[in-house]
């Protein structure tokens, strides 16, 4: 899967209540793609 760009090392909050995570988001279309580590693409930034 080719992400356009990824949010690398961000805090991932996902609204059930769990805590937060650490984790990549991959972005391709405009739209999250992707969640988790180890995530590599276009570009990449670090959060």
């Amino acid at each position: 899967m080719a992400l356009d760009r990824v949010l690398k090392g961000g805090r991932v909050v996902d609204g059930s209540g769990a805590p937060a995570r650490a984790a990549d988001v991959g972005i391709r279309g405009g739209r999250i793609a992707a969640v988790g580590p180890g995530l590599s693409g276009g570009d990449e930034i670090d959060c």
